[in-house]
């Protein structure tokens, strides 16, 4: 039953980080002139996606191909790129960047292994087909190599300057096996930070095996080592994923507050649906000069774009002479009538 749930889990989180992408990038833009589609070949695993979902053996070498249809009117240029998976900072699986950071635990980098051209041109109402050609390393891995191959329409216009580009992305998941690959999780270090302009604590978390997950479900608090206060509570449970073989800044924002200099704790568990469960108990310092630099690029400069306050209360000043004034003339008109 657990082999089956594990499946499901795994299939699920890959249709959700793969397809999605791919038909949420195409509803952004009805007319983006241009769509894409793999050409599912035998050692498919589940014939039924749209995706990549190969079976490979190491050592080998496999040619795969996508289609470009150019469906507008004027030649097209696009650029093609093989992206590896990694978990952006919104804490979910994605595919959009080019070059990313990733674990030394990755069996091996898509971008060493895959070769296809960067650029190609599809002439108007013509479909064009692209070769990828995989060469599988010979050391065997375990779990699963993901990525995505995505297919950007470059501008036409060099006197435009600001360009539109749109992208699509087919998911290209690569197995040698079947077997179960036992998930970890990893507490690399808890730092102050500026995320999302904000102050922030971030818990630096690293998924150190060849298996995507999903589901995930993100408790805990920040408590002051000097009185045992709790400072700041979290709870995420929107189905948050890693990538695998991934690093991921989990930030705790700080609610618009300051920092403040002291030794403090972490107390986080992370669960998924399988019904894993990492708790993790992390000693931090932040510095007077950490909390000083951090505070001055998000607190204290928003603070320096507020008015201050005398320039608001000349602003009230003058409305209510403003507002004065036309009451007088309202009423002058008025006694000049009667």
């Amino acid at each position: 039953m657990k082999r089956i749930v594990y499946l499901l889990s795994t299939i699920l989180t890959i249709v959700i980080g793969i397809s999605f992408v791919q038909t949420a990038w195409a509803a952004a833009d009805n007319n983006v002139g241009f769509d894409i589609q793999a050409v599912i070949p035998a050692n498919q695993v589940d014939k039924t996606q749209s995706y990549f979902d190969l079976r490979v053996k190491p050592g080998t070498t496999q040619k795969i191909q996508i289609v470009v249809n150019n469906t507008s009117e004027s030649e097209g240029q696009y650029e093609v790129s093989v992206n590896q998976a990694y978990t952006n900072k919104n804490g979910f699986i994605d595919y959009a960047l080019k070059d990313v950071s990733l674990d030394k635990s990755v069996p091996f980098k898509l971008k060493d292994i895959v070769d296809y051209p960067t650029k190609i041109q599809v002439a108007p109402r013509k479909a064009e087909i692209v070769t990828l050609t995989l060469s599988i390393p010979v050391k065997k891995f375990n779990g699963q190599v993901l990525g995505g191959i995505q297919v950007t329409k470059l501008g036409a216009n060099k006197k435009e300057t600001i360009k539109n580009q749109y992208s699509y992305v087919i998911g290209l998941n690569l197995t040698e096996s079947d077997s179960i690959v036992k998930r970890n999780l990893e507490l690399v270090s808890v730092k102050p930070a500026v995320s999302f302009e904000k102050t922030s604590i971030v818990a630096k978390l690293k998924n150190p095996v060849a298996e995507a997950m999903g589901h995930l479900k993100y408790e805990g608090t920040v408590v002051s080592k000097d009185d045992n206060k709790t400072i700041k509570k979290i709870d995420y449970n929107t189905d948050m994923s890693l990538a695998p073989n991934s690093i991921y800044d989990f930030a705790i924002d700080w609610d618009g507050k300051p920092l403040e200099a002291g030794v403090y704790t972490l107390h986080l568990t992370v669960s998924d649906a399988l019904k894993n469960v990492w708790n993790f108990d992390e000693d931090f310092t932040i510095t007077r000069q950490e909390a000083s630099e951090i505070n001055k690029v998000t607190i204290d400069q928003v603070n320096n774009t507020k008015l201050p306050l005398w320039v608001y209360a000349v602003i009230g000043v003058l409305a209510a002479l403003l507002l004065f004034l036309i009451l007088i003339m309202v009423f002058k008109r008025k006694n000049k009538r009667q």
